[in-house]
């Protein structure tokens, strides 16, 4: 926080902060009425400090002896949540939660990666190939790879709760693109009704010997 002055007192130690139901205990300091309030947000995916643009007024921090009700203790930089005498301020922590995934019944990676890794409320998905588990090579016609693809996609969105439904995209690497009239049937089996964004590329080559294509995903994680 800047008081009028323009000098920083911001809350860098614990301080204990008053709840909204504590109402008699709520009062403005007299001799500081006015802070100008750094909110801490994220903003273009980066944490920062902006100055608020609503005027806010101080709360003590003092209670009478003994009473110890309704008291959050804070530290380092918080936010206000409600811009009143009467608000209740909270910290504010961004979360950048991430899971790595080893699928069960998938063969293992072939190099320094893993199966799939959700965060931000996404599960990206590796390009995958038609492969066992042993990583042996299944079908010979692209429309047999591409089911073995889908299958394999299938163990990876189930470990993280999620069904074809919840794909939202997928990009499709294919050493002819003219296989693609083949392959979009093989998809409908999987997808049903649902249709991802997509992306199908020609490349020249694969990092599996005798596969024909390679598909990867993103999916929306189901909240809670």
């Amino acid at each position: 926080m800047l008081d009028s002055a323009g000098q920083d007192v911001a809350l860098h130690r614990s301080h204990r902060v008053f709840l909204a139901g504590d109402d008699q205990h709520l009062r403005p300091a007299q001799d500081d009425p006015e802070l100008f309030v750094l909110v801490a947000m994220e903003r273009n995916g980066r944490p920062r400090l902006e100055l608020d643009q609503v005027q806010h007024r101080t709360l003590a921090e003092e209670r009478p002896a003994g009473d110890a009700g309704g008291e959050l203790e804070l530290a380092d930089v918080v936010e206000v949540d409600e811009l009143r005498l009467h608000a209740t301020i909270v910290r504010w922590t961004p979360m950048h939660h991430r899971e790595e995934y080893r699928v069960e019944g998938l063969a293992e990676p072939i190099s320094h990666y893993t199966d799939a890794v959700a965060a931000g409320g996404l599960l990206f998905v590796s390009g995958l190939v038609p492969v066992d588990e042993q990583g042996k090579l299944v079908g010979e016609d692209i429309a047999e790879q591409a089911r073995q693809i889908f299958r394999n996609m299938e163990l990876v969105l189930k470990a993280a709760g999620c069904g074809f439904e919840d794909v939202v995209k997928v990009t499709l690497f294919l050493l002819n693109v003219d296989d693609r009239p083949t392959i979009n049937p093989v998809r409908m089996e999987f997808f049903g009704e649902a249709r991802p964004a997509s992306t199908l590329v020609e490349v020249s080559a694969l990092a599996v010997p005798g596969a024909l294509l390679e598909i990867e995903a993103v999916a929306a994680i189901a909240a809670g």
